[in-house]
């Protein structure tokens, strides 16, 4: 997304990257598969001493941004990813990760049909470099309520699984 697009997008998802050149192109075409929502993938460079800049440089998509950070971890790569984002809900997507297709989309709605829900998470698979399954984590198919839990810093699943609405994750 460029900067003179001024439309909001329904979704800001952040890659935090640092050498991950063996891995952001396969991460960023797994998000951008998405067509069906306004979104904007956000990634921001932890200062990177591999190939990864020049790789994200081949990508020619305006819902792309990059960020530049300052080498300072996760932490800080994360939070500057969320004062960029602009989206009305917050994914994260580790610059080895892939989204399925449809994911995005499927959670979104979730959120629309549940306003009074927060956030939404769901089950994942760990695959090895070479792309050989390892564990699936699987979460179940029902809703329930895990405030509880999170405040107490509990998570039955990975941050990467969720979507976040934006103004719920800047309170917390």
């Amino acid at each position: 997304m460029n900067n003179t697009d001024l439309r909001i997008p329904d979704v800001s998802i952040i890659i935090p990257m640092y050498n991950a050149e063996a891995y952001i192109a396969k991460a960023l075409k797994s998000v951008l598969q998405e067509t069906d929502v306004a979104l904007e993938v956000i990634v921001v460079n932890d200062r990177s001493t591999d190939r990864s800049l020049q790789i994200l440089s081949t990508i020619q998509d305006p819902r792309v941004r990059l960020v530049n950070g300052a080498k300072a971890g996760i932490a800080t790569t994360m939070n500057l990813g969320l004062a960029a984002a602009r989206g009305r809900v917050i994914m994260r997507c580790d610059a080895d990760d892939l989204f399925p297709k449809g994911r995005i989309a499927a959670q979104l709605n979730w959120l629309e049909d549940h306003p009074n829900c927060g956030a939404v998470c769901g089950s994942y698979d760990i695959i090895a470099p070479n792309g050989s399954f390892v564990l699936k984590h699987d979460t179940g198919n029902t809703a329930e309520d895990i405030t509880e839990e999170l405040t107490c810093g509990l998570t039955r699943t990975h941050l990467c699984t969720f979507a976040i609405r934006t103004d719920v994750l800047r309170q917390l």
